[in-house]
C-alpha cells in the first residue's frame, strides 16, 4: 500500500537507527517523525498523513488527516479497537512477515522427529549412546548399508517420506516450497521431500510476487483425507 502524496510519517514506538534510515530512504522525502514517547507522537501525529507502530484511541483522536496506519505485527486481535474499526482510514499488516521463520522451524521438527534427534538430546545428558531399534543391531562393517536393522526402521529419511500440508496461506507455501513441491509430479517424486498439499487455499497465483505463492514451486491439490492418507505419519510412543 503506498500513498504516492504522503506528507508525513509518524513512528512510535522509536525504531533504532538503522531501521530508521531505511525508513527515511524509502519514504522519498515524506518527513519522518521517530517519536521517542508518546507526548512528542502525540504532538507530531495532529497533521500525520501516515503512523508506523502501536496506535493508541489518544493517538488516533489526536489525529486530523491520518489515512494510513501500519500495524508492525501480522495479527491484528490485540491492535484494533472500536475507534480504530470505524475509522475511514487504511489499516495494513504485516502478514507473511514470519512465513520463511515458521517453516524453517516446521522443516526443523520435521527433521528431529523423523531422525529421533528429540529422543537422543536427553539420553545424551544421561550419557546413554545406545541407537534406537537397540545397540545389538548394528552390524559389521563389512555388511554396512546393504543389510537393513531395526536401527534403520527405527530413522526416517527425509527424501523417502510424503509430507502433507493442509492449506496454503504464505506458512504453508512456504513450508511447501521447502520440501520442494513442485507442479505435475507425484507426491513421492517431489524434490527433496514429498509434498501433498490438502486444502482450498492454493499458493497457485502467477500474479503473486512471493515466489512461494507462484505457480512453479505449487503442486496439485488434494482433499484433507488424500493427504492424510499418502502422507507419512510418525507415532509417538508413551516412553519419549
Amino acid at each position: 500500500m503506498t500513498f504516492v502524496h504522503c506528507g508525513k510519517l509518524v513512528i512510535h514506538p522509536p525504531v533504532d537507527g538503522a531501521r530508521l534510515a531505511r525508513i527515511v530512504e524509502a519514504a522519498e522525502g515524506m518527513s519522518v517523525v521517530n517519536a521517542s514517547d508518546e507526548a512528542e507522537a502525540l504532538a507530531a501525529i495532529e497533521d500525520a498523513d501516515a503512523f508506523f507502530g502501536k496506535l493508541t484511541p489518544s493517538l488516533l483522536k489526536a489525529a486530523r488527516r491520518l489515512r494510513w496506519v501500519q500495524s508492525p505485527t501480522a495479527s491484528l486481535e490485540h491492535y484494533i479497537f472500536d475507534e480504530l474499526a470505524e475509522h475511514p482510514l487504511v489499516l495494513t499488516n504485516m502478514r507473511g512477515l514470519f512465513s520463511d521463520v515458521i517453516a524453517d522451524q516446521v522443516l526443523g521438527y520435521v527433521t528431529c522427529f523423523a531422525r529421533n534427534l528429540h529422543i537422543y538430546i536427553r539420553r545424551q545428558q544421561a550419557a546413554h549412546w545406545a541407537p534406537e531399534g537397540g545397540e545389538q543391531q548394528r552390524v559389521a562393517f563389512a555388511s554396512g548399508p546393504g543389510t537393513v536393522t531395526e536401527i534403520d526402521r527405527r530413522h526416517q529419511h527425509l527424501s523417502d517420506l510424503t509430507l502433507g500440508v493442509v492449506g496454503l496461506g504464505s506458512i504453508g507455501a512456504e513450508v511447501a516450497r521447502r520440501a520442494g513441491a513442485a507442479p505435475g509430479r507425484p507426491a513421492m517424486e517431489c524434490r527433496s521431500i514429498g509434498c501433498a498439499v490438502a486444502g482450498k487455499r492454493l499458493c497457485c497465483d502467477r500474479r503473486s510476487t512471493h515466489a512461494a505463492h507462484r505457480q512453479d514451486v505449487c503442486p496439485p491439490p488434494v482433499s484433507n483425507d488424500e493427504a492424510f492418507g499418502i502422507s507419512d505419519q510418525r507415532g509417538a510412543r508413551s516412553d519419549r
